[in-house]
This record gives structure tokens, C-alpha cells and sequence, in this order.
């Protein structure tokens, strides 16, 4: 409910992503790190790589997954494209 208001900030979204994942509620968990991404724009390489895992690892959905690390790398200046392209799990990193 508060995340569909608008009215959250940080904290409320790391406690959204992490009640997210320990109760495994993935819409859950996505919804509240593409709005931390959203309101913490220097953060959503990160997040993105954590979209894209729970796409891909929790979901099944490489589609998905796939555009998520695509945004990773995206938010992230050409130097450290590596380090990102790094975290993402080799059975879909030559798709990047």
C-alpha cells in the first residue's frame, strides 16, 4: 500500500526488498528496487543486478533478467562495465 501511494523513502524500500526476499513475495522484491533505483539513481547498478537475479535465478524469466543487467550496465560509467558485467551469471553474460 505505501509503495503504490508514493510514500516511501530508503529505509522503507530496503525493508520492502528484504521482506520481499525472505518471504520469497518476488514482485514484491522487484517493485521495491525499481523504485529504490528510481529514487537513488547512483544505486541502481545495484539494484538492477539484483532485479536481474531474482529474474533469473528465482523466476526463470532470462528475458527479463537479460534487460535488468542490461540497465546495470547502463547505469554505470564505461570503466566499471566490467566489474558489472562480472556479477552476472556466465550462462547469460555473452547475451549482454
Amino acid at each position: 500500500q505505501y509503495l503504490s501511494s508514493g510514500s516511501y523513502d530508503n529505509d522503507l524500500l530496503k525493508l520492502a526488498y528484504n521482506l520481499g526476499e525472505r518471504k520469497g513475495d518476488w514482485p514484491l522484491a522487484i517493485e521495491a528496487l525499481q523504485l529504490r533505483n528510481q529514487l537513488l539513481p547512483n544505486q541502481a547498478a545495484e539494484g538492477s543486478l539484483r532485479i536481474g537475479h531474482i529474474y533469473l535465478l528465482k523466476l526463470n524469466y532470462e528475458a527479463q533478467a537479460l534487460k535488468a543487467y542490461r540497465a546495470a550496465l547502463a547505469a554505470v560509467p564505461q570503466a566499471y562495465r566490467d566489474n558489472v558485467r562480472s556479477q552476472v551469471p556466465e550462462s547469460v553474460r555473452a547475451r549482454l
